[in-house]
């Protein structure tokens, strides 16, 4: 986690953009560059699936142009050198060791997952957002749903949740 150097200022931001969340530029700044980030780094858990480092910033969908514009290309560079640029004051020696760098916008999300408004953690996560969730049973027995949408927000819960019923599944009878 990178988190906000000033968490009163990204607050404020946040509120400025939330009142005018069509300006671009009052979002770029409370998302991209005041709020915390996300970081994972999937190397330091896996190094057998290459050196992948992955950046979340959350967002707001309505400042973003419609897709497969000039605009919308535009914008994409933007937030992925504004972020870039933010990660690497913290981690300098990362610039140098990027190959490859792509940025997800909320319209990819809700392209590829169908998450409302570009979710990228898929459920609302409150308190009172559990009976919304997909029922955890299902009518065929050691059939179970796992997903967002019934362990929690994110991947890490959808993964974290599918290990934990994988561990806990009665083995099958061997065939004779």
């Amino acid at each position: 986690m990178l988190l906000a150097d000033d968490p009163d200022a990204a607050w404020r931001a946040r509120e400025r953009s939330r009142a005018d969340p069509m300006s671009e530029a009052l979002a770029e700044e409370a998302y991209w560059r005041r709020s915390s980030l996300e970081i994972t780094n999937y190397h330091a858990l896996d190094a057998s699936g290459g050196k992948v480092v992955i950046v979340n910033a959350l967002d707001d969908p309505r400042h973003w142009p419609r897709r497969k514009t000039p605009e919308y290309r535009a914008k994409k560079k933007r937030g992925q050198q504004a972020l870039l640029e933010r990660v690497g004051r913290h981690f300098p020696d990362l610039s140098d060791r990027i190959v490859y760098a792509e940025l997800s916008s909320p319209h990819t999300y809700q392209r590829y997952t169908n998450n409302t408004a570009g979710s990228g953690y898929g459920a609302l996560v409150a308190p009172d957002a559990a009976p919304a969730l997909i029922n955890h049973r299902f009518p065929v027995a050691g059939v179970s749903f796992l997903s967002a949408w019934v362990a929690g927000s994110g991947y890490e819960a959808a993964m974290g949740y599918s290990m934990f019923k994988a561990s806990s599944a009665v083995p099958a009878a061997a065939s004779v």
